[in-house]
C-alpha cells in the first residue's frame, strides 16, 4: 500500500502537536502499527504520556528534547530514540522559531485508549 504525506488528514491536538497520520488505525486500519509526521511548533511540548506500546522516534527537522523517565536527550536529524511501553516520556521544542519535524513509529499502533496522560 503506497501513501503519499498529501494522503494525510492532518490535525492538532490540545498541546498544539500537528499529527499526520499515513497508517494507522485511524487512518488505514491497521492496529498492528502506526506512522505518523509529527510537527511541534516552536516553544511547545507534549504532556507527559506513558504509553501500552512501543514509539521510536525519527527526527526530519530541527532539534528538540525528549525526556524519558526524566533522562532528558537532545534529538535531532540522524538520530533516533525508543521509548519503551510503559515509560514516562515529554517532547518538546525550545526553539524560538523553528518547528521540530519527526516521525513517530509505534508499535502496536497507537490507539488513544493505549495512552495516558501522566498527572503530575
Amino acid at each position: 500500500m503506497l501513501r503519499s504525506i498529501a494522503d494525510a488528514h492532518p490535525f492538532t491536538n490540545e498541546a498544539g502537536k500537528v499529527i499526520a497520520e499515513l497508517f494507522g488505525n485511524a487512518t488505514t486500519g491497521h492496529l498492528e502499527l502506526s506512522l505518523a509526521l509529527i510537527t511541534l511548533p516552536p516553544q511547545t511540548a507534549n504532556h507527559p504520556e506513558r504509553n501500552e506500546f512501543i514509539e521510536v522516534l525519527i527526527p526530519v527537522e530541527g532539534q528538540g528534547f525528549i525526556s524519558v523517565d526524566g533522562s532528558v536527550t537532545e534529538i535531532s536529524s540522524g538520530l533516533c530514540e525508543l521509548v519503551p511501553p510503559n515509560a514516562t516520556f515529554i517532547v518538546s521544542n525550545n526553539s524560538a522559531d523553528r518547528s521540530f519535524v519527526y516521525w513517530s513509529f509505534c508499535v502496536p499502533g497507537f490507539r488513544p485508549q493505549l495512552s495516558n496522560r501522566v498527572v503530575q
